[in-house]
């Protein structure tokens, strides 16, 4: 069951999967973008969703939190990867 960013922002962790609803995130890499990082506000908010993609050309995204569309634990085909996260990022707002 798939929680929104509202209800359990606080429950992104380092390690999940994030996939794009439009766009790409290099789905189609080696291997899968993962959140690397979580981003507090002064009120301990969730702020912003540090990503990594990429093995050999590495890249780091920085995604605002009020761009997670969902947040699944369940969703998670390897027992070492606490879930998905899903981000409502298109093409162009990736490539800035």
């Amino acid at each position: 069951m798939a929680k929104k960013q509202k209800e359990a922002g606080e429950t992104v962790e380092t390690g999940m999967i994030v996939e794009a609803t439009k766009g790409d995130l290099g789905e189609e890499d080696v291997s899968k973008p993962k959140v690397t990082g979580v981003v507090h506000d002064q009120q301990g908010k969730v702020d912003k969703v540090v990503v990594q993609k990429g093995v050999i050309f590495r890249k780091t995204l920085e995604i605002p939190a009020d761009r997670i569309a969902s947040i699944n634990q369940e969703d998670s085909v390897d027992e070492n990867v606490p879930g998905k996260v899903v981000v409502d990022v298109g093409k162009r707002r990736l490539k800035s």
